[in-house]
């Protein structure tokens, strides 16, 4: 199956979610949030999620709505806080790694150096 787009991405996941609802039947599920990175995906998501819930069976598409019929999709704009903070470590310590390296190599160069000049006097 080739997913085309956010319409094809929200979908599946979705269609994965019901499968999983019609499968086992939880009777603790009283709320689901989707958690989208891309705010771009948002509209999408709720499109997809309001045809679900206007069609013969809405089943657990019910439970994505609030009691006046709106989708509620929750953005998390911390998630990608994180990972800008998650990014700048690790360049910081590929940055650290780096000088280390360099730092060794030029004691090598000296210790060699000196060795040589020992050496030839």
């Amino acid at each position: 199956m080739m997913l085309k787009g956010p319409r094809d991405i929200a979908g599946v996941m979705l269609d994965g979610i019901n499968a999983f609802y019609t499968k086992n039947n939880p009777q603790s599920i009283k709320l689901i949030h989707i958690v989208v990175f891309q705010p771009g995906m948002v509209k999408d998501f709720k499109r997809t999620i309001q045809q679900k819930a206007q069609g013969p069976q809405p089943g657990i598409w019910a439970k994505f709505t609030g009691s006046n019929g709106r989708v509620v999709v929750v953005v998390v704009v911390v998630v990608l806080l994180l990972v800008i903070v998650v990014v700048v470590v690790v360049i910081v310590v590929v940055v650290v790694i780096v000088v280390v390296v360099v730092v060794v190599l030029v004691v090598i160069v000296v210790v060699v150096v000196v060795v040589v000049l020992v050496v030839l006097n």
